[in-house]
């Protein structure tokens, strides 16, 4: 009895001491400390003695540590991967501190020695399971105006209907983490600003102005209502090290009453996508303001009637029609697109009724350009404020005259005459069409060649001659001339 129980004691004790000795050599390398901040390199340490090794198997100099996800409990035979790009090779032996990470990501991690070099976590290799903490820095976010929007202005069009004006263009900058963006704080002021019926705010899709192809992310009815603080949920996330842009957008009525209105941001917030920390936006507040400007009531569509060709350096007359409301408005023709700095005027005219006239002379062929700023906003970019036409010169006219005279003597005389003969105008559109002289040339032989056949058509339309009745009739004639010879010398007889 008392064997058996020594017998126990000391299984018990081999045990305990093979336990702790496991724990030992599983605790042998660790981070040099237990948290760290986003962004900090990462140290690691061998607590082994001087004549041990980290894997005793293993008698290469250098073995891999892997920074692995953290797990609760570690059983053996789980595949491993490095959070980093691949795994460090350190000592194979005690060492102090080895820097084994720059710029750390948020988590939390294990350490683990991979002596059998399978990608594994094998029982018994060196292993610090109790994790380390890299905190994540808290964002740091920024808002100011990524475009200048002073003097802004928007004027309902009935002929070109859009209803939407922007009104801030926002740049959106975040450092350390992404943010989720809440919501945006918003003030309207203006005493007519009861016409906007709705804001809404829009991420920019990359090309840096606002489309209604953006993506909205939030928008708030207004319903003949305003508010000193109106408060829009947004859903967006902000990349960090990144310009992000937004556009706050307003949408009018159309019967929205002239006058200044105004849009302030008031304040910004977000969530931290890894501290999870409430981030307020710096900058704020930001103000702009645009005009509403009068009901557009010049309409219509720009006509231009002009003749279909002219002479070189001839007066060009054209009517320019087409307008209602226009009255006092002034139609410029210019040489070369209306936008254009060196662009200049041929003629202008301004409209009394539907339109007016305009003369110019003409000089090359070229594109004209008609253009009105109907909406007086000082460009010509508006619905049918600008229309091309095209106007065909021809040069100036030459006289070219070949005159052929026969002389008494059947001699040919050419005589050049500076007043009569055929007027020649180049690039005249009927030589053109007939190809000049040899199309004429063509076009003589091949009626030539359809009146000889009418003709041999005619032919075969009377029909064959009978060859007996053409004997017949010879012969009938034939000899009533034999008989009147007979009578003849009857009667010298006679005599």
């Amino acid at each position: 009895m008392k064997k058996g129980m020594r017998r126990k004691l000391g299984l018990c004790f081999l045990l305990i001491l093979l336990t702790s000795i496991f724990l030992v050599h599983a605790q042998i390398v660790k981070p040099n400390k237990k948290e760290y901040l986003q962004g900090d390199s990462v140290y690691v340490m061998s607590t082994i003695s001087a004549s041990d090794t980290l894997c005793r198997a293993n008698t290469n100099e250098k073995v891999k540590l892997f920074i692995v996800s953290h797990r609760d409990s570690w059983g053996g035979g789980e595949v491993i991967n490095d959070v980093r790009d691949s795994p460090s090779d350190v000592p194979n032996t005690r060492f102090s501190l080895e820097k084994v990470w720059d710029g750390s990501i948020a988590g939390k991690y294990d350490l683990i020695i991979d002596c059998n070099e399978n990608n594994a976590y094998d029982s018994g290799e060196p292993l610090y399971g109790e994790g380390f903490s890299i905190i994540a820095k808290k964002a740091l976010g920024s808002v100011s105006k990524f475009r200048e929007m002073k003097e802004l202005s928007w004027q309902y069009d009935p002929e070109e209907l859009t209803l939407y004006k922007e009104m801030l263009s926002l740049k959106i900058s975040v450092t350390n983490e992404d943010v989720s963006l809440k919501n945006i704080s918003l003030q309207i002021s203006g005493d007519k600003a009861f016409n906007i019926e709705a804001l809404e705010i829009y991420n920019d899709n990359n090309d840096k102005v606002y489309t209604q192809d953006d993506s909205k992310i939030g928008e708030y009815q207004l319903e003949n209502t305003t508010k000193n603080n109106i408060i829009i949920n947004i859903e967006h996330t902000a990349s960090k090290d990144s310009d992000n842009i937004l556009f706050v957008v307003i949408k009018l009525k159309p019967e929205t009453e002239k006058g200044n209105y105004n849009i302030e941001l008031i304040s910004l917030h977000g969530q931290g996508s890894l501290s999870n920390s409430l981030i307020t936006f710096s900058g704020t507040p930001i103000k702009s303001s645009v005009q509403i400007l009068d009901k557009k009531t010049c309409l219509g569509n720009v006509t231009f009637s002009l003749p279909s060709f002219v002479g070189q350096e001839e007066e060009v007359k054209a009517t320019v029609s087409g307008f209602s409301g226009c009255d006092g408005k002034q139609v410029v023709i210019k040489s070369d697109f209306c936008y254009f700095p060196s662009s200049y005027d041929l003629a202008s005219c301004t409209i009394s009724g539907s339109g007016c006239d305009v003369s110019f002379k003409a000089l090359n062929n070229d594109s004209l350009y008609v253009c009105i700023d109907k909406n007086s906003d000082g460009d010509y970019s508006d619905f049918s404020e600008s229309k091309s036409y095209e106007l065909i010169v021809a040069p100036k006219e030459q006289i070219l005259v070949n005159e052929t005279n026969k002389s008494d003597e059947n001699e040919t005389i050419n005589v050049n005459s500076p007043v009569t003969g055929e007027i020649i105008r180049e690039n005249n559109p009927v030589n053109e069409f007939l190809g000049g002289t040899n199309g004429i040339i063509l076009i003589e032989v091949t009626l030539l060649l359809i009146l000889f056949v009418l003709v041999m058509i005619l032919f075969k339309l009377k029909g064959p001659v009978s060859i007996s009745e053409f004997d017949a009739t010879n012969a009938i004639s034939d000899e009533e001339e034999t008989e009147e010879k007979e009578e003849k010398k009857e009667k010298l007889r006679r005599k």
